[in-house]
């Protein structure tokens, strides 16, 4: 069974670079982006044109705020019922610092994968 990449930020650049690369290698993925347009473009334009047939089912995606508990458990939650865990966690979003609160990022979000 192949590794499955949790990938928040998949809806564009690096990160939906990032899960073409892992999907044609084989791996299971499951796309995250705040941008639901941008991850459904991903998700049911891009990646389907570029993928092989027998390889489309191993992706997944939720749109996700990163800073919404109740969006990231859900996006978990998803994640695992399709693929039965998570491996390796790639955070790719993009959000300047200037405007992101460090006192967003609860004990609740940083313990998620411990």
């Amino acid at each position: 069974m192949s590794k499955v990449f949790f990938i928040t930020g998949a809806g564009s650049g690096i990160g939906r670079v990032t899960a073409r690369e892992l999907l044609l290698k084989g791996y299971r993925v499951f796309l995250t982006d705040y941008n639901d347009a941008f991850l459904e473009d991903t998700c049911t334009v891009h990646l389907p044109s570029i993928i092989p047939e027998d390889r489309q089912g191993n992706f997944q995606w939720a749109q996700m705020n990163v800073c919404d508990q109740g969006q990231v458990t859900n996006a978990i939650e998803r994640c695992v019922q399709a693929f039965g865990g998570i491996d390796i966690l790639v955070n790719s979003l993009a959000c300047p610092f200037s405007s992101f609160p460090l006192d967003a990022v609860s004990n609740y979000t940083l313990g998620i994968f411990s």
